[in-house]
């Protein structure tokens, strides 16, 4: 069974609230379950895909967000869900996100984190991040702040990919 039915699709490209909640359902799914709903759409419209991708972030990509932007996030975000977000990440990514935070809930958090133990379930996880990920949808549908990336390694790899077809028509 499709993930992305077409008619779905045609209702997401009508507005800009259908594509923030095409990016959402990107950005919020299961990495396997991602990969599946970006190669659908990609066969069905790779231009709204294009579009689309401009204003999903994932969970990976907060640090390239504006400071300020971050930093609302966090503050809407519990120590316990922080801590579960950033178990596997690389200590550069976490320790980034632990300084937009105040002393007091860095340690809150790194407290949480010695408490869940060194392995605590993927679905955890996964589920912290989302809800980091749901907050900051929820404080941009408060116009908060525009909840999307302008520059990231991900576009830049997408831009050298597309200048290297275009330079060997």
């Amino acid at each position: 069974m499709s993930v992305v039915k077409l008619r779905d699709l045609e209702r997401f490209k009508k507005t800009r609230a259908g594509l923030i909640e095409f990016a959402c359902l990107v950005e919020q799914a299961a990495p396997k379950a991602r990969e599946k709903i970006i190669e659908q759409v990609s066969q069905l419209d790779p231009t709204f895909l294009r579009m689309a991708l401009r204003k999903v972030v994932y969970f990976e990509e907060l640090i390239y967000l504006e400071d300020a932007c971050v930093a609302e996030i966090l503050s809407h975000v519990s120590p316990k869900i922080l801590a579960f977000s950033i178990h596997g990440m690389e200590p550069e990514f976490a320790q980034k996100l632990l300084g937009y935070l105040g002393y007091r809930q860095m340690r809150q958090a790194q407290d949480e984190q010695e408490k869940m133990g060194k392995n605590p379930h993927d679905s955890m996880v996964l589920g912290a991040r989302i809800q980091i990920l749901k907050i900051a949808r929820e404080l941009e549908a408060k116009n908060k702040f525009v909840f999307e990336l302008l520059d990231c390694p991900r576009f830049q790899k997408s831009e050298k990919k597309r200048l290297r077809l275009v330079s060997s028509k």
